[in-house]
């Protein structure tokens, strides 16, 4: 009796040994509307903005990202409720959920934050961004930011939304500094955080020319940019709270001029602490993995692997994901400007001697009938030299 007791003590203390050890990572989840007729090529451009943030914010707190994206036909309340019912994470994960597209409410809505229209005109098919953001939290992560890139105006048919179920240049990154507050905020305070473009009865306005690739939506744009300016910036404070603020400032403060008329948006947002919960034990999550050939070239990119190995999967992975006299373009931050140019072997080859290259974010790709690459645009992000 004695000893099955032991064995059985034995085997629960290895269980929370390896649960232990389970690493925290990185799960963002993108639904974007770019086949939209009116806003498309800005969501195209939002969508690009959205991913590189996220490469940066995984390259400062040294994590694996596990994007999961809905594009196009598959920004779709049908798409959302089957993911969200699949959906795990650990007690140790970051999810991040961003939607881009139209947004609109109910004027019996009681919360500040819009329904998702998530590719469709009919209402029933609109979904509450709030009832996501519960059920999300619902599974237990360390930290969950929902992100909505949407207007918040009335739609004169539009019913309220409860419940999800209901619902029918190359960026050099300065770890000393921004690593820290990385983490400060997204591993040490734990809990939530829900914002979108714009309060109720308010428009978002998105930049929709397709040939001016550094400015997409004015909400998501200045987050970017004051998540950069504020975890970059010297000094100890960091808090949501105040970089939030910083959003609103920024822009609340810009003028919008369409048709000869004037607008303003200001976002909304609220900053919810982690709540303690009683959950099941964490399992080891292995569901919706990255880009392959994201994976593969960041690996080959990593100066911390054996440079020899390093050298030698240049080849293999020229055969395995490009044509023959495929090109390779590397743009900085503001998808636009020129890093790097030449063809695929060449920049495979570049990216096997580089130092402190930690993340690639693929911007663009062009593929052949037979699905090999022929054209792809990268920007690249490097930790800063100690």
């Amino acid at each position: 009796m004695k000893k099955k007791l032991f064995l059985a003590v034995a085997a629960i203390v290895l269980a929370l040994d390896i649960m232990a050890e389970i690493p925290p990572r990185l799960r963002t989840i993108v639904f974007a509307d770019t086949y939209d007729a009116k806003i498309g090529p800005g969501v195209e451009k939002n969508l690009a903005h959205f991913n590189q943030m996220t490469k940066d914010i995984s390259a400062a707190l040294d994590m694996e990202e596990d994007p999961i994206p809905f594009i196009g036909t598959e920004c779709s309340k049908e798409y959302l409720e089957k993911w969200i019912k699949t959906f795990k994470c650990n007690s140790n994960d970051i999810v991040i959920f961003c939607y881009l597209g139209h947004g609109s409410r109910s004027v019996m809505d009681t919360s500040a934050f819009p329904q998702m229209c998530l590719g469709a005109t009919y209402e029933s098919e609109f979904v509450s961004l709030e009832a996501v953001k519960n059920e999300i939290m619902a599974k237990g992560p360390r930290f969950c930011l929902v992100i909505a890139d949407c207007c918040n105006g009335y739609g004169q048919y539009v019913t309220p939304k409860y419940s999800l179920m209901n619902a029918s240049g190359a960026t050099t990154i300065d770890m000393d500094i921004q690593s820290e507050k990385m983490k400060s905020l997204f591993l040490r305070q734990g809990g939530c955080v829900i914002t979108s473009g714009s309060r109720a009865g308010e428009y978002s306005w998105i930049d929709t020319n397709p040939l001016n690739r550094s400015t997409a939506g004015v909400f998501l744009d200045a987050f970017i940019d004051n998540l950069y300016r504020y975890t970059t910036a010297a000094g100890s404070s960091c808090s949501w709270n105040e970089l939030m603020g910083n959003v609103y400032k920024t822009v609340s403060n810009i003028d919008i001029t369409s048709n000869g008329i004037q607008y303003k948006q200001h976002p909304v947002y609220r900053v919810e602490p982690r709540k303690t919960a009683r959950r099941k034990p964490d399992e080891i999550i292995v569901d919706n993995p990255g880009s392959q050939l994201n994976k593969d070239l960041e690996w080959i990119a990593d100066d911390r692997n054996d440079a020899y190995k390093r050298i030698d999967e240049v080849k293999k992975a020229n055969l395995t994901y490009f044509a023959s006299g495929a090109v390779v373009k590397v743009v900085g931050r503001d998808n636009s400007t020129v890093i790097w140019i030449g063809t695929a072997h060449d920049y495979l080859t570049r990216i096997s001697t580089m130092a402190r290259l930690r993340k690639i974010a693929i911007v663009g790709k062009e593929e052949d009938s037979n699905g090999k690459i022929t054209k792809l645009t990268v920007h690249e992000i490097y930790i800063q030299k100690k």
